[in-house]
């Protein structure tokens, strides 16, 4: 009971928690994007290094914010908004990221990569080795850059 006595209804604390999962990964972002300035492919294989070992976590329970919107039926519930928004944002930070990485379609390998970044949180939940297949996710996005980014011509 103590916890609702802080919020005016049940939907305010799963909005307040969602805000609070949103705050955390956002930091997160930042925080490893700045270890590595001015290297998107480092900071590209940061990112997934780091979710690699968040997501085969024996403490894991995949992504919280799409644990959230699974359980939510009502559309105009306050957490689906911000999830919707917070993964839009996630979206255009990858978009952003391959731009950087001087790929041609920023569009398509940015959400290349989300679609990796969304599929090792749920790998770990479904099979009986938590490690795979998530723990191939940095090869892959590795493997998925060089796919969309050209490289250098070596002279013959």
């Amino acid at each position: 009971m103590s916890f609702y006595r802080a919020f005016a209804s049940k939907d305010d604390l799963v909005a307040a928690y969602v805000r609070h999962e949103v705050e955390q990964g956002l930091a997160h972002w930042e925080t490893t994007l700045e270890q590595y300035k001015d290297d998107p492919l480092a900071q590209t294989r940061a990112l997934f290094k780091a979710h690699l070992i968040e997501t085969c976590a024996e403490s894991s329970r995949g992504c919280p914010l799409s644990n959230v919107a699974v359980e939510l039926s009502e559309t105009e519930h306050p957490a689906k908004a911000i999830i919707e928004e917070y993964k839009t944002d996630m979206r255009q930070r990858f978009r952003r990221l391959a731009a950087e990485l001087g790929t041609p379609t920023p569009d398509a390998l940015g959400d290349t990569l989300m679609l990796l970044w969304e599929g090792a949180y749920l790998s770990p939940l479904t099979f009986y080795d938590r490690h795979a297949p998530a723990q191939n996710v940095v090869s892959a996005a590795e493997a998925v850059i060089k796919t969309f980014v050209p490289q250098p011509q070596t002279a013959p």
